[in-house]
């Protein structure tokens, strides 16, 4: 079964979400932190899902809502970036960098292999070739701090994530990883 068509699928509908992503924090919404507010308040649905779970163990309690706040952080400067850049410079940016960071603990752990390392530089020289012409121009310095805190908070919430699925399944970990949201919610 050849996964080309979904993936094709997938970016286009990403596209699309990202594209009404910038229509609405540059025309509707001033401030991606309300954005985000609601944007964690819709996830907060899946605790309809709570019955079908059990209580996770405070490791994977901990592993799975910090990495739900850093996700939540890396989304709030990934908007802030695309309320001030262009779409089609930042989503790349942010795109290729998570991987570079998630390559970290790969390389300490000595969990990479040759074709990882080839599908990273093909990573580097698929940024390189998207954003080219978006160089020139208006280039904040702000902007490029934001994807770069985006990046690795989206990286560090991967990798915990992972940890969490880890040792516990799937349905727990992503069920028990929204709760934090009230808290972190009531803050913003």
């Amino acid at each position: 079964m050849s996964y080309l068509p979904f993936t094709i699928l997938a970016y286009l509908l990403n596209s699309i979400a990202v594209t009404v992503d910038k229509f609405l924090l540059t025309k509707a919404i001033p401030d991606p932190l309300i954005y985000i507010f609601y944007f964690s308040l819709i996830s907060f649905l899946t605790i309809f899902a709570l019955p079908f779970t059990h209580m996770p163990s405070v490791n994977v309690l901990a592993l799975a809502s910090i990495s739900t706040i850093a996700w939540t952080i890396g989304a709030y400067c990934m908007f802030k970036a695309l309320k001030s850049g262009l779409v089609q410079r930042v989503i790349p940016i942010i795109g290729t960098l998570t991987p570079l960071f998630l390559l970290i603990p790969a390389i300490l752990v000595s969990q990479i292999n040759t074709k990882q390392l080839e599908a990273i530089v093909f990573l580097i020289c698929g940024l390189i070739l998207l954003t080219w012409n978006d160089w020139k121009g208006r280039l904040i310095k702000i902007e490029l701090l934001l994807e770069i805190i985006s990046a690795l908070t989206f990286a560090i919430s991967y990798y915990l994530l992972n940890l969490a699925f880890l040792k516990e399944d799937f349905l727990t970990v992503f069920v028990w990883s929204k709760p934090i949201l009230v808290p972190f919610g009531l803050l913003i």
